[in-house]
């Protein structure tokens, strides 16, 4: 079960990775104010579905430009169970009730040593915004209730679209899926 939890906790970085600024094709300029976002808090809720195995979060992500911090609570009173802290290069966690402090110089190197094998989380930031990493292929498909896409292995569906702004549709629910792993995000706020 902790081994669970923790990746769990360490998907949480899929949301916390940055990158550098995107280079858009022409087909995705309509998009650019959502890729030019970097100063935002989410709060939410996230899962985990492994198989025949599942579990729940509490999501609190705060990013300033390339540095982010996610705080992850679950349970009935909502306690904590980790906090990340990353910019690039580096990134730490400090998982509840134990004293050591997790660091590693890639959120897939910490996924590595924590729990023997990792997952390329490096499209998160685009991900959780409801876009693909411009700077790597994707496919776009057709999808009744959002936008849909394919990167990296991954199948995303990112719907219930929110106009946070004038200039801003960011999404309220993310699923991410791959080979047996499903992730899903619903944001119940957006704060720029």
């Amino acid at each position: 079960m902790r081994q669970f939890l923790i990746l769990l906790v360490l998907l949480s970085l899929l949301v916390g990775c940055s990158s550098k600024p995107p280079l858009l094709p022409e087909s995705m300029q309509a998009q650019r104010p959502v890729y030019d976002l970097n100063d935002w808090i989410l709060e939410g809720r996230m899962s985990l579905r492994l198989e025949d195995r599942s579990d729940s979060v509490s999501i609190h992500w705060q990013q300033k430009q390339r540095d982010y911090e996610i705080n992850v609570s679950a349970g009935p009173f909502n306690q904590s169970v980790a906090r990340l802290e990353g910019r690039p290069g580096f990134v730490e966690m400090q998982v509840a009730g134990e004293e050591t402090l997790y660091t590693a110089r890639s959120p897939e190197a910490l996924m590595n040593a924590m729990l023997g094998w990792s997952l390329p989380v490096s499209h998160g930031i685009y991900w959780v915004k409801g876009i693909p990493d411009p700077n790597v292929i994707f496919e776009t498909h057709e999808s009744e209730r959002g936008f849909s896409f394919a990167q990296s292995g991954w199948k995303i569906d990112a719907s219930r679209f929110e106009q946070v702004n004038p200039n801003l549709l960011l999404p309220r629910r993310i699923r991410m899926e791959r080979e047996g792993l499903t992730i899903t995000l619903i944001v119940s706020q957006w704060r720029l």
